[in-house]
C-alpha cells in the first residue's frame, strides 16, 4: 500500500434525491458514513478516490463505469437495502442499543451504506471485522465544499500538465515525516474548516513551530522514527504481523515520551486540535522484553523471540544447539577414524543429514556406512549415530517453531490490548505531523499567518501563488494584491492578453483561501480572509465526449452549477466564460452571467471574472 494515501472501500446507495456514502480503510480502521445530495456524490468519490466501490443499480447509472481513477465498481446485493436490517447489523457489530451515539440514527441511506461496507468486509477480509470499533458520521456542514473541478483546477493533488513529479499544492505543503502525517495532510486539504476558532487553533500550533526552529527540527527528527502505527496495530490485531512489524511498532512508540517533551510552549498534547499522545509504556516494555533488536522476518525460525523471555523456548534452543555441536564433533570423529580428510556432513530437505565422500576416497568408507545417494563426483552415506542426532535436531526444530509461534501469538494478543490507545496516539501523531509540515513550508518560504474571521472581506497584500512560485523558484514570482468584499468589491473583471497572468491571478486567490482555512500560513505580506463556504471554479476548456457533451455544453453546465449553488459566502473564479461559442454569443453569455451574479439577491458571492472580452 502507498503509505501517504488511504486505501478505501466505499459503498453508495441512493433514493433518487439523496445518497448514502460509507467508506472504510481496514488498514487504519477508519470507518465513516454520511448522507449527501445526489448531485454531490461524484465529488465525494473523487475526494476519497476509493480503490473499490460497491453500489446499487441507480448509483452505478449515475456514477458510470468509465472511471479515470481505475476504481473497481461492484454491484450491491439488492437484498441488503433494508434499513431496519442494516441498523440491526450495525447495532449487533458495535454491541450498541442505539445508533444515536454514532450520529446516523436519522440517516437511513447512510445506515444501509455502512452496513453494506461491513458485510462486504466480513465476507472478504477474514479477521478485519473486530478492528472496526467505531463509526463516524460525516457532515459537510463543518467543512468548505470542494468539488472535483475545484480540486483539479487549483492543482491540489494533480498538476494540470499531467506529470506526476510536477508541483501541486499538496507537494508544496508536504514536509511530513510519518505516513499518518501524509494521510492527514491529504485529507485536510479536501476539508478546509468553516469555523474561524477552529482555524485559529490550528494556526497557533503552526505558529509555535514556525517560531521555534529547534523544537521543529527535533520533533521532525522524532516523527521520522515513527513507523505507520495505524497499519502496524491493525496487523497485530488481525494476527498478520511479523516480528519486524512488532520491532517497528516498538521503535515508534518508544519515541513518544521524548517527542512530548520536545513540543514547543503552547503546544499541548491532548488538546482539541492534536489529540492524545499516549506513551504506551507497558506495550513498549513488553516488546523490549519479547522481541530481539534484529528479529527474523517470519515466525518459527527460532529468532523471533528474545532469549530470556520464555524459559521453555530457551531450553529447546539450547538442546538444538547442543545437537548441532554434536554434528560437528561427529564429523571430526568420522574424519579421524576413516582417514578421509575431505569427509563432510551436509543437509538438505529431501534426504536430511548425510555424510559426503568424494569418489577418490570411496574405497576408504567402512561397511557401517549406509549408502544413500550416488553423485557424479561423490557418494552420500548415513550412519546410526547421524540419524539419531538428526532426529534430535529436527524434533527440536519443530518444537522451537511450535513454541515460538505460540509465544509470538501471545505477545501480539497482549499488545492488541493496548490497540485503542495506540490508534489514538497514531491519529494525534498524524495531526501533529501535518501541522509541523505546514510550519516547515511557512518557514522555508517566508509565508505569513492570515487573519481568518467571519467577515466577508478577502484582502491579500503581496500575495503569491505557492505552486507557481515553487516551480519558478524563490524571488521570481511577482506578488500582487487582492481586495474583494460582498458589499464594496463583489465582482472583479480582469482582462489582458494571453500569458498575462489572468488565470494565475484568479486561481491564486482561491488557493490562498483554501490554505488559510486549512490552518496554514500563506505566501503574502498581509492577509484578512472571511470564511468561504465553497470555492467554485470554471476554468479551462474541456469536453465530455463519452457523455455526449461538447466543450460549450460542459462550460454551460459548470456555469449553471455555480449560479444555482453559490451563496453569499462562496468564492467563484470564472475564466473565459463564453469562449466555447461565437464571439457575440459568448460576450452576451459572459455579460449576463456577471450581471446575474452581481444583481441576484440569492447569490452575491465574491467573484473573480477573467475574460478576453475587453468590452466587458
Amino acid at each position: 500500500l502507498d503509505q501517504s494515501t488511504n486505501n478505501y472501500l466505499a459503498a453508495v446507495v441512493c433514493d433518487g434525491e439523496r445518497a448514502g456514502l460509507a467508506y472504510v480503510d481496514i488498514s487504519t480502521s477508519e470507518f465513516v458514513t454520511g448522507e449527501f445530495p445526489l448531485a454531490d456524490i461524484k465529488d465525494e468519490l473523487f475526494r476519497l478516490a476509493p480503490a473499490e466501490l460497491i453500489a446499487d443499480t441507480l448509483s452505478i447509472e449515475l456514477i458510470g463505469t468509465d472511471q479515470e481513477s481505475g476504481m473497481v465498481i461492484r454491484p450491491l446485493d439488492e437484498t441488503r437495502l433494508d434499513t431496519d436490517l442494516s441498523a440491526a447489523r450495525l447495532l449487533e457489530h458495535f454491541k450498541a442499543n442505539t445508533l444515536e451515539a454514532f450520529g446516523c440514527e436519522n440517516m437511513p441511506l447512510a445506515i444501509v451504506a455502512a452496513s453494506s461496507v461491513l458485510d462486504f468486509v466480513a465476507d472478504t477480509q477474514f479477521g478485519a471485522i473486530p478492528q472496526l470499533t467505531s463509526l463516524r458520521t460525516e457532515s459537510t456542514n463543518s467543512y468548505m465544499k470542494l468539488d472535483q473541478k475545484a480540486l483539479r483546477d487549483l492543482e491540489v493533488f494533480t498538476s494540470s500538465i499531467g506529470k506526476t513529479s510536477a508541483p501541486t499544492l499538496y507537494r508544496t505543503l508536504n514536509f511530513s515525516k510519518a505516513a499518518m502525517g501524509a494521510r492527514t495532510l491529504r485529507a485536510g486539504l479536501t476539508r478546509p474548516l468553516l469555523e474561524p476558532d477552529d482555524v485559529q487553533r490550528r494556526q497557533e500550533i503552526v505558529a509555535a513551530f514556525v517560531g521555534d526552529q529547534s523544537a521543529r527540527s527535533c520533533v521532525q527528527r522524532l516523527l521520522g522514527q515513527v513507523s505507520d502505527l495505524e497499519r502496524l496495530t491493525n496487523r497485530v490485531r488481525t494476527n498478520t504481523a511479523t516480528p519486524r512489524d512488532l520491532a517497528s511498532l516498538r521503535t515508534g512508540l518508544a519515541v513518544i515520551p521524548e517527542l512530548i517533551a520536545s513540543l514547543p510552549e503552547g503546544v499541548i498534547p491532548g488538546g482539541s486540535v492534536i489529540g492524545r499522545l499516549h506513551s504506551s509504556s507497558e506495550a513498549v516494555e513488553l516488546l523490549n522484553a519479547a522481541i530481539p533488536d534484529e528479529p527474523s522476518i517470519t515466525v518459527g525460525e527460532g529468532s523471533a523471540i528474545r532469549e530470556g523471555f520464555h524459559a521453555e523456548l530457551d531450553e529447546v534452543r539450547s538442546l538444538s544447539g547442543d545437537a548441532r555441536s554434536s554434528i560437528a564433533a561427529l564429523e571430526a570423529d568420522h574424519r579421524e577414524t576413516t582417514g578421509i580428510k575431505s569427509l563432510k556432513i551436509g543437509y538438505n530437505r529431501v534426504f536430511g543429514y548425510y555424510l559426503e565422500v568424494t569418489k577418490n576416497n570411496a574405497h576408504l568408507v567402512p561397511d557401517s556406512f549406509e549408502r544413500r545417494q550416488t553423485l557424479v563426483n561423490g557418494e552420500r552415506f548415513i550412519t546410526p549415530q547421524l540419524k539419531e542426532l538428526e532426529s534430535k535436531i529436527l524434533s527440536a526444530r519443530d518444537r522451537i517453531s511450535e513454541l515460538e509461534r505460540e509465544v509470538f501469538r501471545r505477545v501480539c494478543g497482549e499488545v492488541a490490548v493496548h490497540g485503542d490507545r495506540i490508534m489514538e496516539t497514531a491519529s494525534a501523531l498524524g495531526v501533529l505531523d501535518a501541522l509541523v509540515s505546514m510550519s516547515q513550508a511557512a518557514a522555508e518560504n517566508g509565508w505569513v499567518r492570515p487573519l481568518v474571521d467571519d467577515d466577508t472581506a478577502l484582502q491579500i497584500e503581496g500575495g503569491r501563488h505557492p505552486v507557481v512560485e515553487s516551480s519558478l523558484g524563490p524571488g521570481r514570482f511577482i506578488s500582487n494584491d487582492i481586495d474583494l468584499s460582498n458589499d464594496q468589491r463583489q465582482v472583479m473583471i480582469i482582462t489582458g492578453p494571453n500569458m498575462s497572468g489572468k488565470s494565475t491571478y484568479i486561481r491564486q486567490a482561491a488557493v490562498l483561501v483554501l490554505m488559510a482555512q486549512v490552518g496554514s500560513y500563506i505566501p503574502a505580506t498581509k492577509a484578512r480572509i472571511g470564511v468561504v463556504d465553497r470555492i467554485f471554479t470554471r476554468a479551462g476548456l474541456s469536453d465530455d465526449i463519452s457523455g455526449g457533451q461538447s466543450t460549450f455544453m460542459v462550460e454551460m453546465v459548470e456555469t449553471a452549477s455555480i449560479l444555482n449553488q453559490a451563496t453569499s459566502r462562496s468564492l467563484a473564479i470564472l475564466d473565459e466564460i463564453g469562449r466555447g461559442t461565437s464571439t457575440y454569443d459568448g460576450l452576451a453569455i459572459a455579460r449576463s452571467v456577471a450581471e446575474h451574479i452581481h444583481n441576484s439577491p440569492k447569490l452575491g458571492c465574491k467573484t473573480l471574472f477573467a475574460t478576453h472580452y475587453h468590452e466587458m
